[in-house]
């Protein structure tokens, strides 16, 4: 009887180490997969990096161009709206010059 369940447990063991086994196959080509998507990846990023720190530099500098043109027609808007008004009150104050006479 002890030599039966001797070869039983060593059935148990041969079965559970094919197992793990197979576990350990599996997870071995999943981190290989995992890994060369990631290297893939890795590749793309240093391959687009420059591109994207070019485009990035080129935005803020046309950022900058653009909130001083926008900061420019600001002020001539407002300039034009002075002038607008000096000459409405030119023209009220000369009609008031020569409503008097």
């Amino acid at each position: 009887e002890r030599q039966n369940r001797l070869e039983r447990e060593q059935q148990q063991l041969s079965g559970l180490k094919k197992e793990f086994c197979c576990m350990e196959s599996k997870l071995n080509k999943d981190v290989e997969t995992l890994r060369n998507l990631i290297e893939d990846i890795d590749r793309d990023i240093t391959y687009h990096q420059p591109d994207y720190e070019w485009k990035k530099k080129e935005y803020e500098e046309s950022q900058v161009f653009m909130d001083k043109l926008r900061e420019r027609r600001d002020n001539l808007t407002k300039h034009l709206h002075t002038i607008i008004a000096n000459n409405e009150q030119m023209k009220a104050d000369k009609m008031s010059q020569l409503l008097r006479k």
